[in-house]
């Protein structure tokens, strides 16, 4: 996820990796790793996802 991470961060023209980055590519790296119910269900584990990621606060300087 780092890597998919540095690569959005030079395509906005960025130096480095802000955690907008990391929420930007969060979801679509991990999608399909995540099982739902003992299931492979991608459309699920991104509904999953989006929620731990809409939970989990961002740092700002």
């Amino acid at each position: 996820m780092l890597g998919l991470a540095r690569g959005h961060a030079v395509v906005r023209g960025g130096d480095h990796v802000i955690p907008d980055d990391i929420q930007a590519v969060f979801v679509g790296a991990l999608a399909h790793r995540v099982t739902v119910g003992g299931r492979n269900d991608t459309a699920a584990a991104r509904e999953v996802l989006e929620r731990v990621l809409a939970s989990v606060p961002v740092p700002r300087p």
